[in-house]
């Protein structure tokens, strides 16, 4: 599904940038604007992307870093690793 909507992200990503730069702001500097897409794509719009532009940049801009991390948090915790070696534990420090 991501492979398809290319041309969509390159269509929003001035919104995704604006949306990074307030999480940046709100001191979620580790958030990509491919994070955001990812939970777009996965998440928001598993099941139809919005028909029109003003919806789906309406969607992007009403995102809180709460809705992110909520989706990050299940991501996490479903992810297949397996061991302490497969995860990247570095940043914790």
């Amino acid at each position: 599904m991501a492979n398809d909507s290319t041309p969509l992200f390159e269509k929003l990503e001035p919104w995704l940038n604006l949306k990074i730069q307030e999480f940046h702001t709100l001191g979620y500097q580790q958030i990509t604007k491919e994070d955001l897409w990812h939970y777009l794509i996965y998440f928001s719009w598993k099941k139809a992307i919005p028909k029109h532009y003003y919806q789906q940049i309406r969607q992007v801009m009403t995102l809180t870093p709460n809705d992110y991390l909520d989706f990050a948090s299940v991501e996490a915790l479903i992810s297949p690793a397996s061991s302490l070696d497969d995860m990247d534990l570095k940043s914790l420090f």
